[in-house]
């Protein structure tokens, strides 16, 4: 059963690699209803996340986005993925507190500086936006 389930998630994987999205989601789905608490489901549930996020399904991945987060909380992948698909969604606020909640994990993420930026300006903290921006400029230059 266990091997079974493994092979679930090795499939989900390749899967979505090959850009299979709908049997990586099937995949992935039967391998966290099987066996909800090996250490490989936080990585199943990010996964989703990002199958979910190229099918436009940004309720389905922020979802799944939140679960890899609540299931390892040290991930700063889970972090990532979510606060992408959340600025996506134009969700302004809850953007910006999750790029701040990542760049507290992976401080060097020039690209996510540049989003954090975008952010606060359009939410109209403007000097804070500046700020984010200037320190994206000299983390690409380090």
């Amino acid at each position: 059963m266990l091997f079974r389930s493994r092979a679930h998630f090795s499939l989900g994987q390749e899967f979505y690699a090959q850009g299979r999205l709908d049997a990586a989601i099937g995949e992935l789905r039967a391998f966290i209803e099987k066996q909800p608490l090996l250490l490989e489901v936080p990585q199943a549930h990010l996964l989703l996340a990002r199958a979910y996020a190229r099918q436009n399904r940004w309720e389905d991945a922020a979802a799944q986005a939140r679960l890899a987060i609540d299931k390892a909380q040290s991930s700063p992948d889970a972090r990532s993925v979510y606060a992408e698909i959340l600025f996506n969604q134009e969700k302004v606020a809850e953007a910006t507190q999750a790029y701040v909640a990542y760049l507290r994990m992976r401080p060097t993420d020039a690209d996510a500086y540049t989003r954090l930026g975008v952010l606060l300006m359009a939410g109209g903290r403007k000097q804070e936006g500046v700020a984010a921006f200037r320190r994206e400029i000299g983390r690409a230059h380090v």
